[in-house]
């Protein structure tokens, strides 16, 4: 009984083995899991900070500086830039039907310029730092917004 014990426990090693490619896909699945986590975490912990032009503290923060923290403290990658055109320009452009989680939608609101950034995050939606109601989340499809919508991009490797 001793060997066959022994042989069984083998078999159940064998058939225990990992799969390479099973596994890595679990753990990025788990990954994003987790960033998806830390990401809506993060946003609820900023809901409502109060809209301050060159902000980026919960006293008071403005759209890029939300975008920028969110890079910085959830995503580990800093940007470059401080302005929404900074961002735009550091960014690769994405098709609005191309939009992932975490990618910028940038917004035209005062003319020309790019002059506004939210993040993506899906189903249209999209955490941004709205100038009278402060750190929100809005979606693409209403229509303040469509009519602002520039591109989205999404932050160059």
């Amino acid at each position: 009984k001793a060997g066959k014990t022994n042989k069984s426990s083998n078999k159940d090693k064998e058939d225990a083995k990992p799969n390479s490619t099973e596994d890595k896909v679990e753990e990025d699945e788990r990954e994003t899991t987790k960033l998806n986590s830390d990401l809506y975490e993060y946003i609820e912990s900023w809901m409502g900070v109060p809209h301050r032009m060159g902000g980026s503290t919960k006293k008071g923060v403005d759209c890029s500086g939300l975008v920028c923290k969110i890079y910085e403290e959830v995503y580990n990658s800093p940007l470059q830039g401080r302005r929404a055109e900074d961002i735009y320009a550091e960014s690769t452009p994405i098709e609005k039907q191309d939009l992932q989680e975490g990618d910028f939608v940038f917004f035209r609101i005062n003319g020309r310029r790019i002059d506004h950034v939210g993040i993506y995050l899906k189903d249209g939606n999209f955490v941004h730092t709205s100038s009278s109601k402060g750190v929100m989340v809005s979606n693409l499809s209403e229509a303040y917004w469509q009519k602002r919508y520039f591109r989205g991009g999404r932050k160059a490797s």
